[in-house]
Parts: C-alpha cells; structure tokens; sequence
C-alpha cells in the first residue's frame, strides 16, 4: 500500500497525535524522548500528510553509529548499551509497544562522567497499554533483527558483550 500512498496516511486518529500522546506519557514515566514541539495533519486525498518537528537532542547518535567497526572501546560500548537496555526496560515497563524498535530508534548520549544516556526516538507507529511481557518479547526479537541486519551489511561490529549488557540492564529494570 506505501507505494501508492507515497508520503500519506490513512490511519485515525493521524499518527503525529498518537505520537505526541505517547511521547508525552513515557516523558511523564520518566522514559526519555524528544520533546514534540509541534503537530501538523493536512487533508491529502485520500488520507492526510502529517510532520512532526521534536526537540534536537545533541552530542549523540544512534546505536547503529555507537556500533561502527572501530568507533568505541568496549567500555564505552557496554556503557552505552547500558543505557539503551535501561531505557527500553522503563518503557516496556510502561507498556510501550514500539513497532518498529531498531537500533536506529535508540539515541545515546555521552555525560560528562562517563556514563551514557539514552532516548527512544519515532514513536508514530507506538502504543502505550497495561503492560505486556509477550509484545515486549516481540518488540525485542524486532530490535534483535536490526541489529543483526546491520551486523550482517557489515555496518556495526558488535559482540556478545555488547547485547549481553543491554539485556541485563533491561531485564535489572524491566522485573524480568
């Protein structure tokens, strides 16, 4: 259907609204997400355009560029990765269901004492319900799948370790 839609939706209510709902509601959780500075829905037959503008976080990038062959010692990976499973744990605990979790959708920023923190960016296709361990097992095995897609394009360079602390600290946070 996308490619006969182009850039329009059909969904209701537009999605730029749902993501602000649920930015809104995991910021309030303590989960950390770009403010949404504005929302705007146009009429588009069929359906509407929608944009989005949200705060810029800055220094930081994504775990796909914190994973780039080379880029960080393992410290600062396993520091970084951390935060990121922190972060997903809070959320899940929330009930976020992200649909499309992927290591592009994790920023992680650098603090000045060494530790990392991190925030979940494009939430339009996210929902927030009771909490659910079987859709946070499958957003997961989702984020599990794009790091392996990257992995294989030989884009990031990453090691048991690496998944093994964002695992732990989200399962330490998730009450898993």
């Amino acid at each position: 259907m996308a490619p006969l839609l182009g850039d329009r939706y059909l969904d209701s209510p537009p999605r730029p609204f749902l993501e602000l709902a649920a930015s809104d509601r995991l910021r309030r959780a303590g989960v950390s997400t770009p403010r949404v500075l504005c929302a705007v829905v146009t009429p588009a037959r069929p359906g509407y355009r929608a944009d989005l503008a949200t705060e810029w976080l800055e220094p930081g990038h994504d775990l796909e560029a914190l994973l780039a062959p080379n880029r960080y010692p393992v410290d600062v990976r396993i520091a970084a990765m951390r935060a990121a499973g922190e972060l997903v744990g809070r959320a899940h605990r929330c009930g976020l269901d992200h649909a499309d979790l992927n290591i592009g959708n994790v920023f992680v920023q650098p603090l000045a004492d060494g530790q990392w923190q991190a925030a979940l960016l494009d939430l339009d296709r996210a929902r927030i319900a009771e909490p659910d361990r079987a859709r946070a097992s499958a957003n997961l095995d989702r984020f599990q799948r794009s790091l392996e897609k990257v992995r294989r394009a030989g884009r990031v360079s990453w090691s048991s370790v690496d998944l093994e602390a964002f695992r732990q600290a989200y399962d330490e946070v998730s009450g898993r």
